[in-house]
């Protein structure tokens, strides 16, 4: 029976238990957050750290699209996906991600492409699960883009467990990729640039400069859930 629920659905068991949780996703609303750097605007029910919805964050991106706000239960959810295994986490909120960006921009430049943040190959090997990548493909198919990997990580030291000075002062960990033709992908082209969270911002501010030194005319950071101040190590 187990194996027939597999088949039919594309889930299992386990996934299923999160159906409940994944039910109880709302994303925010379009005024509840900065869209330059993707902080809680004060009414969004928490202390937040951006003022004004045009701030003074100096980002490589263009403007941030963000799902919801990273709180403790967005963090139970996202450790369960990326941690336990429960892949259909990261397709339901792909999903809901590429709604949210349809929302906040109706109008996506013709050829617009998603780029998710590449993990370095010795984390895929470990975990076997590249996060990013499912959650943008499935954005891909709600949108009906393509996505490409113009870019590459070079290993170092995870994030999971370092303070925000650490994270800040991390090198620059992007360079291109491999294949010449991916990154002829995006020259000129309007880039959604996708990843699960958005902490200090170093990350996507890395991935986001070295795809406009590729020849990207606009990044959009499009992120399931966006770190206050305050939770941003939860």
């Amino acid at each position: 029976m187990h194996r027939l629920e597999h088949a039919w659905l594309g889930t299992t068991p386990a996934d299923l238990e999160w159906s409940s949780m994944l039910r109880r996703v709302k994303p925010d609303p379009l005024d509840a957050w900065c869209h330059v750097c993707g902080s809680s605007l004060p009414g969004a029910g928490c202390e937040c750290w951006c003022e004004q919805r045009s701030c003074d964050a100096v980002s490589t991106f263009n403007r941030i699209c963000r799902l919801a706000r990273y709180d403790r239960f967005m963090s139970t959810l996202l450790k369960q996906f990326k941690y336990d295994g429960h892949w259909i986490i990261g397709r339901v909120l792909g999903r809901l991600l590429g709604r949210q960006l349809t929302c906040m921009i109706p109008n996506l430049r013709p050829g617009a492409v998603v780029v998710p943040i590449p993990s370095p190959w010795i984390r895929l090997v470990s975990s076997r699960l590249d996060h990013a990548s499912l959650i943008a493909r499935s954005l891909c198919g709600e949108l009906s883009l393509c996505m490409h990997r113009p870019i590459r990580q070079v290993a170092g030291p995870r994030q999971v467990g370092l303070d925000r000075s650490s994270r800040m002062t991390r090198g620059d960990r992007f360079r291109p990729g491999w294949l010449r033709s991916s990154r002829e992908q995006i020259r000129r082209k309007q880039v959604i640039l996708v990843d699960d969270v958005r902490t200090t911002g170093k990350t996507l501010d890395q991935a986001s400069a070295t795809l406009h030194a590729l020849g990207a005319c606009e990044v959009i950071a499009a992120v399931v859930a966006v770190a206050d101040q305050r939770e941003a190590y939860i």
